[in-house]
């Protein structure tokens, strides 16, 4: 339960900047469903972590992760080392799973299991292996070197990795280009970033915004937490946070320029009547491929508007 959303920008002076923010909302064991939880974790170097999931499992990531990102590398190098990490620690998964209930490592087992099990018992052991979780997801923030090979000099830009656990526990980390949302709320979060048109390239304000009506429009779902985060990360300087009076600008702007609900009165004034829709099937096709809601490789004909070319294509 949570959502965590960053998303990269510009600011003053062609400075590349990223935005981060999360809701406060978690559950522990036994405690059931706080809004004290804290989303975010430092790794050194100027890099950030955004996690949602289990806590203990962050924090255990995190300490895997910790001081691997050197402040000076590429973005080929970082995705590198965070899939490392990210691998290690589940293999260190694994052999808890396999130590705790059978006394081996998973090296041993992947090696000698089929000689040590009968065929039952080691197929067992498997399926209980594919459902060791990593249990929570994670985003790593950060700015990269490149090289600009027409200039023949280096730059610096943002670094959004994001790690994902998909069906049957196949671990994604992926490189993300403009933002990225993890959470039970980031599909409605990533819903109204791409709805505006997020771009690495947009200015700060703009992308402040859109980041503080993603992360409002994903309370929507009830295992977000309503308690707001927003921080802003730069390169060689400390993580700023987001004060009372940035937040009262925002939710002014979002009463503003936000998502409003339709009252029953203005729809008054412009009435729709059944004049409006058609039983003719073929022209509601055509209709439709008209304002692009067909893609452009279905062909709408009408019903024996073929020309013999056509037919002969069909009688092959």
């Amino acid at each position: 339960m949570t959502v965590c959303i960053a998303a990269s920008c510009f600011g003053e002076r062609e400075e590349p900047q990223i935005v981060l923010c999360h809701d406060w909302l978690g559950s522990i064991p036994a405690a059931g469903s706080i809004d004290t939880i804290d989303k975010q974790r430092f790794l050194g170097n100027n890099w950030m972590g955004l996690m949602a999931g289990d806590v203990a499992r962050a924090d255990e990531l995190t300490g895997t992760l910790e001081g691997r990102l050197p402040a000076k590398v590429t973005s080929n190098q970082a995705i590198a080392i965070v899939r490392k990490a990210v691998f290690d620690y589940r293999k260190m998964l694994l052999d808890q799973s396999l130590l705790g209930s059978c006394g081996i490592t998973f090296d041993r087992f992947i090696d000698d299991g089929q000689k040590i099990y009968p065929e039952s018992v080691f197929k067992e052991i498997q399926r209980d292996i594919v459902e060791v979780r990593l249990g929570i997801e994670f985003i790593v923030t950060g700015f990269v070197t490149e090289r600009e090979h027409e200039k023949d000099e280096d730059y610096l830009t943002h670094c959004l990795i994001q790690v994902c656990e998909r069906e049957r526990g196949v671990i994604e980390v992926t490189m993300e280009d403009s933002f990225a949302c993890i959470g039970e709320g980031a599909s409605a979060a990533q819903t109204f970033m791409m709805f505006r048109d997020h771009d690495r390239f947009d200015d700060l304000m703009k992308t402040v915004y859109q980041v503080f009506e993603a992360k409002t429009m994903a309370e929507l779902n009830p295992s977000v937490g309503t308690s707001t985060s927003v921080y802003l990360q730069r390169p060689g300087k400390a993580l700023a946070y987001m004060d009372g009076k940035g937040f009262d600008h925002f939710y002014k702007l979002f009463g503003e320029f936000g998502p409003r609900s339709i009252k029953r009165k203005t729809m008054k004034q412009h009435p729709i009547t059944p004049k409006s829709f058609t039983d003719d099937r073929m022209r509601m096709r055509t209709e439709a491929a008209k304002r692009g809601a067909l893609p452009d490789s279905v062909e709408v004909k009408r019903l024996g508007s073929e020309t013999s070319e056509d037919q002969e294509k069909a009688s092959k």
